[in-house]
């Protein structure tokens, strides 16, 4: 807006230069053709020696703004930390963290597939810096649903998952800056881009302050036939440079389940949950050995060490009751004195 208010005298200046020398050349025309002809070659020939001297150096002014934005040079007196812990303790660097080689991407596997809530999602940095801003990346997980920030609930598509993405992003600049997922996240598999959507509400545009922090929260809504392991999230923006963050899928942990099968023997059965959320509740011990798990049959050794821990166990618990009776006895011993003490009569005098 201020530039265009500055322009405006350049260019009613200009205008009013083009009609005076409108004016002149008709004037000129009608009173002596051959001055005019005389003039006009003399304007071209003045034209051509400007482009032949600007020429050069305008182009030369525009290869250095070039190398100057893509390679800037940096002041070894203020050069941050490699560490990537500099990044939320006011690390000044303005530049951007170079983008990532491409992963090699293949499809999750078919099993993953079929739940993916019950996939693990792990980034292959938890810090960078991108732009003159510290990223840490607090979660990023699958979900089939997601709350906005005015608490309505949206499922995903039946044949798409939820990938929510968790970040503390701080500004690192001399100026305030503002970092919203929706214009500053692409999630990229294969050479489709999928764009992110706020979590966030109208805060979201504000300003982060130099050497502050801020929490930002944005979904992607992925189709399960086209995720691939790794996939990426690409942090870009305009002409800056971009960061692509690897993000790896893995099945979570299997748990393990005890039973005990007809010779009264303890084993282990190791599976893998159906499907597996915060809410859920803990599987019910088998009544037999038989599963479709694999069993690993215990030890003498795990029996004896598990026998120890369980009578550890035991002792502390009694010992535990103990003082609390005797907490108890103290605490009834000492109410009924102080009862007996109150509701005495004075001594006749």
């Amino acid at each position: 807006m201020i530039l265009f208010l500055i322009f405006i005298p350049v260019i009613a200046v200009v205008f009013i230069a083009a009609l005076i020398r409108a004016q002149h050349r008709e004037m000129l025309s009608a009173v002596n053709p051959e001055k005019l002809a005389e003039f006009d070659g003399e304007k071209r020939r003045s034209a051509i020696a400007g482009l032949i001297i600007l020429g050069p150096i305008f182009l030369l002014f525009l290869i250095l703004a070039f190398f100057a934005t893509n390679h800037p040079i940096a002041d070894p007196k203020t050069a941050p930390s490699p560490s990537p812990t500099v990044l939320f303790r006011g690390s000044s660097d303005r530049n951007s963290t170079p983008v990532s080689s491409a992963p090699l991407s293949v499809p999750v596997d078919d099993a993953i597939r079929a739940n993916l809530l019950t996939a693990s999602l792990t980034p292959a940095e938890t810090e960078f810096s991108w732009n003159g801003l510290g990223i840490r990346v607090n979660k990023v997980e699958f979900a089939d649903s997601i709350q906005d920030h005015w608490g309505d609930t949206k499922n995903a598509d039946p044949e798409a998952v939820f990938v929510v993405l968790d970040l503390t992003v701080r500004n690192n600049r001399d100026k305030g800056y503002g970092f919203v997922p929706q214009n500053n996240l692409k999630l990229v598999v294969g050479d489709k881009e999928i764009d992110c959507a706020d979590l966030g509400g109208i805060s979201y545009v504000d300003n982060i302050e130099p050497t502050l922090s801020a929490h930002r929260k944005g979904y992607f809504e992925v189709p399960k036939a086209i995720l691939t392991n790794p996939f990426v999230i690409r942090f870009s923006e305009f002409w800056e440079k971009g960061h692509d963050l690897a993000i790896n899928v893995a099945a979570k942990p299997s748990f393990v389940r005890y039973s005990t099968n007809e010779d009264g023997a303890t084993a282990i059965a190791i599976a893998t949950p159906a499907s597996l959320t915060e809410k859920a509740t803990p599987a019910t011990p088998p009544a037999s050995a038989t599963d479709t798990a694999d069993i690993i049959p215990v030890t003498e050794e795990q029996r004896a060490e598990w026998k120890r821990v369980a009578e550890a166990d035991k002792k502390e618990r009694e010992l535990l009751e103990k003082q609390e009776a005797e907490r108890r006895k103290t605490y009834r011993a000492t109410s009924e004195k102080q009862d007996s003490v109150v509701g005495a009569k004075p001594a006749a005098q």
